[in-house]
């Protein structure tokens, strides 16, 4: 794609920060050295590593959870930012309530 051949050609010297999302295994690219442009949902420290198994609960789209805030989440349920307001309301697994 554009963005790839971009950073091959220009690295972190180019306009393009942080690094690019596909859609294979390799998740996300960027220049050595790139700099970090995304942060934890949960507790904003500086983040850009994604986690397949880190998606909204509600729509399913990519939240960046960083390490420390998805071992402290014993449900682990994400929500993005547009979602925040059903945390507690809308979740992925009921068995906790089956007790």
């Amino acid at each position: 794609g554009g963005i790839h051949q971009y950073l091959e050609e220009f690295g972190s010297d180019g306009y393009f920060k942080g690094k690019n999302f596909v859609f294979d295994q390799r998740v996300a690219l960027g220049p050595k050295g790139c700099e970090r442009v995304g942060q934890c949902a949960l507790c904003k420290t500086s983040f850009d590593d994604f986690d397949p198994g880190t998606v909204c609960t509600v729509c399913r789209d990519p939240v960046l959870v960083c390490h420390s805030c998805r071992e402290r989440d014993p449900y682990k349920e994400w929500y993005c930012k547009d979602h925040v307001p059903l945390r507690g309301y809308y979740f992925t697994f009921l068995d906790r309530f089956t007790e």
